[in-house]
């Protein structure tokens, strides 16, 4: 008969030793880097500077060399908010069933809670833009990530006070979805007409 295996616990010796095996790693990866870096570089010379970063970029009129740090955010984000607003739309039972299982997760606003904290510090350090056109959504949206994620963060409950007292139909988490597509889009739109 097989018996079952507790989960190992990691300790702070184990802590230690991954962490030393880290940094023995990124020390040698670090030599590696720099070979690939003089192989990279004469790959660049030797097919020129232009075709390197113009194919993905050439549809949309731009190259990720001639990218700002603000409108990579921008690009990400649209199309986090149109992919996530698909799937919002497409599968909204499946994510009324997510949310119901989430709400009863003691873990899921914590996780939550670090989602938002991230998402939301990488756009308000890269894109504290505040303008009076498309871009400010991009701001607002990072603004609002991370105090959300502050907040569940802190004080956990309010997730699950939340997930109770907004509605869960698959009419309204369709338009969540179809808001974030409108939202993405607007920022795709901007992006264009501004590239």
């Amino acid at each position: 008969m097989a018996t079952m295996q507790m989960p190992r616990f990691v300790s702070f010796v184990d802590f230690v030793e991954f962490a030393q095996g880290a940094l023995a790693f990124a020390q040698n990866a670090s030599v590696v880097d720099e070979t690939t870096a003089t192989v990279e570089k004469t790959s660049v010379d030797a097919v020129g500077e232009d075709a390197v970063g113009s194919s993905v970029g050439s549809a949309f009129g731009t190259t990720f060399d001639s990218m700002t740090r603000e409108q990579l955010v921008e690009w990400i984000l649209a199309a986090a908010l149109v992919v996530v607003g698909l799937s919002l739309l497409l599968r909204s039972r499946a994510w009324i069933d997510a949310f119901s299982t989430a709400a009863a997760h003691p873990f899921a606003p914590f996780l939550t809670g670090l989602y938002g904290l991230l998402s939301g510090l990488f756009i308000v350090t890269l894109h504290n833009v505040w303008v009076t056109d498309a871009r400010v959504v991009v701001t607002l949206i990072g603004w609002f990530a991370l105090a959300g994620g502050v907040l569940f963060l802190l004080i956990p409950e309010t997730y699950r006070w939340l997930l109770r007292r907004v509605p869960m139909t698959p009419q309204l988490v369709a338009l969540r979805g179809l808001i974030r597509i409108a939202l993405g889009g607007t920022i795709v739109g901007y992006l264009i007409s501004h590239g």
